[in-house]
């Protein structure tokens, strides 16, 4: 009955649906391309390129990871299924962003038809039946916190083992769960069903079992994202952008030019951080004029989080806030720039993706979008990696709590309880940066957890489900 319910509801909405596809396009275009994925209705076209009869000793593994940052934390578990060339792997997202960085990563794969990419059907019960009559999976990985009722059903009507990998529940989304009596039996149901769960840690571990899932089908494994590897040109594109500006700013200026980035920010954070920025540089200036200093002032490089808001932040800091702004994508303009018109760069708007290796390469020092207000707040693991010494706000990064309590204790990060205390922290460090000890804790912090992909793949192997 209560599945029922649930499909009735799925019905009911699916045309809203289709229009917020819609209205999401006229921002961003590519979520118009592939729409008839969400809907199980591309099937006849990959039939057409002979999906079915080739390589037919390979098994299917799917693999669902919503957006970018799953997709980007499960590619080391990717890159091992990829070695073994019995599999044939099926990648599934939500996000065109998603699909693009799974492009990018596993081009030559895609070509290979060794790795397929689709977006998900919306979770009604005929797009999932249908969608998994076509493909056959032998397993189905679901990355994270990805759970939809009517998948997990039909896999397991399909006899198709459904493991949660990597899996996470934060404070919230439990309490998210249980907070009326037919979201609870929902849930309970899509929980009940998993074949497996695979929990970061013991606190997410405990909190799977208060939403249903059982003792037995539940094991500890660690953080996939701690084994990504970090991509080595970026890092040298890191460091290319770093030796451009600091020896641009040094002709000019006294002293190395601080270079402070707010990464992967989310909507309302930027406002807050741009006012702290303006009243930061007017301080900075009257310090320098009345010691008659010409000292670098610091440089702010914003990245979103969402590459649709991109034109929004630039015109928020170029025309409401008044400041020297730069975008990267206009990089053939910035080479042109003299040192003294570089110098004079407020902000640096990080507008291109794919890149988040260069950016913390790049920066001095980063805080973590989605913390300066109540997100949630974003994967810290790449960051870390880097050596790029972090801030972030305890309180707003319930969906990495266990990474952030690491970190801190660990020293790789600095806490703040409120917005005054990042630029606080700009200011005691644009002159003289003394961050060596962070940069060191962040580095042995990043590589002190791995294990996860090595630890995920023993125990899917034990299961027999590999």
């Amino acid at each position: 009955m209560l599945a029922l319910l649930y499909n009735l509801i799925l019905i009911f909405i699916l045309p809203f649906a289709y229009v917020r596809l819609y209205i999401k396009s006229k921002k961003q275009p590519e979520y118009w391309q592939h729409k008839a994925e969400r809907f199980a209705l591309n099937l006849k076209k990959i039939s057409a390129k002979n999906f079915k009869n080739k390589n037919k000793n390979q098994q299917l593994i799917w693999i669902h990871a919503v957006s970018v940052g799953e997709i980007r934390g499960c590619q080391s578990l990717i890159n091992e299924l990829l070695k073994n060339k019995s599999y044939k792997l099926l990648l599934t997202m939500t996000t065109p962003t998603g699909r693009a960085v799974a492009e990018n990563l596993w081009e030559k794969e895609i070509q290979k038809q060794l790795l397929i990419l689709n977006y998900l059907p919306y979770d009604v019960k005929y797009f999932q039946r249908k969608f998994l009559k076509f493909y056959q999976p032998k397993i189905a990985l679901l990355m994270e916190t990805e759970i939809w009722l009517n998948l997990i059903l039909e896999c397991k009507n399909a006899n198709i083992p459904t493991v949660l990998i990597n899996a996470r529940l934060s404070e919230k989304s439990k309490n998210n769960y249980q907070k009326n009596a037919l979201f609870r039996k929902l849930a309970k149901m899509a929980f009940e069903n998993l074949s497996l769960v695979l929990a970061q840690n013991d606190a997410d571990a405990q909190r799977f079992l208060q939403v249903g899932v059982s003792s037995q089908n539940l094991q500890i494994c660690g953080n996939l994202k701690f084994d990504v590897p970090i991509n080595k040109t970026l890092v040298d594109l890191g460091k290319s952008w770093k030796n451009f500006w600091k020896n641009s700013a040094n002709a000019v200026y006294q002293g190395q030019r601080f270079i402070f980035l707010a990464a992967s920010t989310r909507d309302g954070e930027e406002e807050l951080l741009l006012e702290k920025w303006q009243k930061l540089l007017i301080k900075i200036r009257i310090l320098a004029a009345r010691t008659q200093n010409r000292l670098a002032n610091p440089l702010l490089v914003i990245v979103p989080r969402h590459p649709q808001r991109f034109d929004e932040i630039y015109d928020l800091a170029k025309n409401q806030f008044n400041f020297n702004v730069v975008r990267r994508s206009q990089k053939e303009n910035l080479e042109n720039l003299s040192a003294e018109d570089l110098a004079e760069i407020d902000i640096l708007l990080g507008d291109s993706m794919g890149e988040m290796v260069a950016y913390y390469t790049f920066a001095d020092a980063a805080v973590i979008g989605g913390s300066i207000l109540n997100f949630g707040g974003q994967n810290l693991i790449e960051a870390a990696a880097c050596g790029c010494p972090l801030l972030f706000c305890q309180k707003h990064m319930f969906n990495f709590a266990t990474a952030a309590e690491n970190a801190l204790k660990n020293q790789a990060a600095i806490n703040f309880d409120e917005i005054g205390e990042i630029s606080k922290f700009v200011e005691n460090n644009y002159k003289d940066s003394n961050l060596d000890l962070y940069k060191k804790n962040a580095l042995l912090f990043a590589n002190s957890y791995k294990g996860a992909t090595a630890k995920t793949l023993q125990i899917l192997k034990s299961k027999k489900y590999l």
